[in-house]
């Protein structure tokens, strides 16, 4: 296993995917943060709205 370890290390090749992973994760982590900090906004957004519709006669 310690040979194993050791091989893969050196090894070069999973660099690429390895670096892909990290960004891909890094990336939905911003998305995730972004939306959490949004969320309630667009939540108070969407309420008054919907307030403003049902006031409204239909036509008019």
């Amino acid at each position: 296993m310690r040979h194993w370890t050791r091989k893969f290390r050196l090894s070069e090749a999973g660099s690429v995917t390895t670096d892909w992973i990290v960004l891909t994760a890094g990336l939905m982590l911003m998305s995730f943060l972004v939306m959490a900090a949004i969320g309630g906004g667009t939540s108070t957004i969407t309420g008054n709205l919907n307030s403003t519709l049902s006031a409204r006669a239909p036509g008019g």
